[in-house]
């Protein structure tokens, strides 16, 4: 199917009015996927609205520290194009297991096995079978999604979208070198999981500056107050261990897409005032791609899925338009 320009906003605004308060963080259904090491993962699903054609199924993957509540709003408008809405909490932060004792610890051993947790939940939990399956990660999700991709994955989406991809960490090179540097010599000293330097527990007296995040005034707290009202949610900053983790994942996927780069359609939507994650490395990434494309929304906060309204439909106008090809 081909949605043209004209199509997308006409299907789009009774999705999104019916999408409803942007407070409202409740999960339809909630299932757990039981892991061989012990680990269980939850995920949540929001099936298709009722009279909607079945569009197949979306996964929604979230970004590092967050929860299957936080697009709950997003997921209800993909809900509302005839989507059935699927989303996980990563291992290590959510409900899911924690990769350490300290449950505060934004730890992560080897991405690889939250791929494979990825994988797992598709094959075993949401059966895409012969519906078409796409992919919407966000920030840590993104890279991920991008991840699965090259995995040569038993399912193969039919496209991809990302948001604020977490193609790479924003960093000047040196910075960067060593960050990378410090964190593997952190390893072999038997310290990767401690807090990396500058980095701790949730504190939730003091709320991370929003206005970095998105200019919503509503949206932009949602995180925080999940965290604050829901305790079992929190997860502080991160280890030695994640960021040498991140790192290698980073080379890894550089690599496999200089050396066969999946053929799908990929569109990855940029902030044009990002703070976290390194636009100019997603661009390369893409520029890999056959069917790579970004799109830079000038004004827009890292949190491109919940920023402000005028933002916001533009982002969804062009993800509709994307998925719905």
């Amino acid at each position: 199917m081909t949605v043209d320009d004209h199509t997308t906003p006409v299907l789009l605004a009774p999705a999104l009015a019916a999408a409803g308060d942007p407070t409202d963080l409740s999960v339809p259904e909630q299932s757990w996927l039981d892991r061989p090491d012990g680990a269980r993962i939850r995920l949540g699903c929001w099936p298709a609205a009722t009279g909607t054609p079945d569009r197949g199924v979306l996964l929604l993957l979230n970004g590092r520290s967050e929860f299957i509540e936080k697009y709950a709003e997003a997921a209800r408008v993909f809900a509302g194009l005839g989507f059935e809405v699927w989303s996980l909490d990563w291992r290590g932060q959510g409900l899911s297991s924690r990769w350490l004792d300290d449950p505060m610890k934004g730890h992560a051993a080897d991405f690889g096995v939250l791929v494979d947790d990825l994988a797992v939940m598709i094959d075993q939990a949401v059966r895409p079978g012969d519906r078409p399956l796409r992919l919407l990660g966000h920030s840590m999700g993104g890279h991920l999604g991008l991840r699965y991709l090259v995995s040569g994955p038993a399912v193969m989406p039919v496209s991809v979208a990302l948001s604020a991809p977490m193609v790479d960490i924003l960093a000047s090179r040196t910075m960067r070198t060593a960050s990378q540097t410090l964190a593997a010599l952190m390893g072999r000293l038997g310290r990767s999981e401690a807090y990396a330097l500058g980095q701790g527990p949730f504190d939730p007296a003091v709320e991370r500056k929003a206005d970095i995040l998105s200019a919503d005034p509503v949206r932009a707290h949602l995180h925080y107050r999940a965290f604050v009202d829901r305790p079992a949610l929190r997860v502080g900053g991160v280890t030695w261990g994640w960021l040498d983790a991140a790192a290698r994942s980073t080379r890894m996927l550089f690599d496999r897409f200089r050396h066969d780069p999946p053929g799908v359609p990929i569109l990855a939507l940029l902030a044009g005032h990002e703070s976290l994650v390194s636009n100019p490395a997603a661009e390369r990434l893409m520029a890999l791609a056959p069917h790579g494309l970004t799109k830079l929304y000038p004004t827009a906060l890292h949190e491109v899925l919940i920023e402000a309204d005028t933002i916001r439909l533009a982002v969804f106008e062009d993800l509709a338009d994307h998925l719905l090809r």
